[in-house]
């Protein structure tokens, strides 16, 4: 499925250029556990082809993820202590739905964008 967050991490076939689910093609990520499952490959849904995560670095992945969560959080917890939205009564930080809207609008974007120097491969 095709989402928003699909768009942000722009992992495309490299045979057709087609955009590829971004939580899918995690799943082909061997290193990364999943609920379901590692995928051994991920099916281009233009031209078929076997797609699948290339030479995933696990500990440039981690120095470069960790602190552009802990940043992004940090950001967004600042804009909405700022703003005043979505504030607990007698205290500084957001609610949960301002927890929420920080995790949906900063974190996950944020990292999404680190997404972008994995490449896919296609298998032979």
């Amino acid at each position: 499925m095709i989402t928003f967050y699909s768009h942000i991490a722009n992992m495309r076939c490299p045979t057709c250029d087609q955009l590829q689910s971004v939580f899918q093609v995690f799943r082909t990520n061997e290193a990364r556990p999943s609920i379901w499952g590692p995928l051994p490959f991920l099916e281009c849904n233009m031209c078929a082809r076997k797609l699948r995560i290339a030479n995933y670095n696990k500990t440039l992945h981690f120095l470069l993820v960790v602190p552009v969560f802990l940043g992004s959080a940090a950001f967004g917890m600042f804009v909405f202590s700022y703003l005043g939205l979505f504030e607990r009564a007698g205290s500084e930080g957001p609610n949960f739905v301002g927890f929420v809207l920080v995790f949906a609008l900063f974190v996950v974007p944020a990292v999404l964008l680190c997404a972008r120097l994995l490449k896919v491969e296609v298998l032979s």
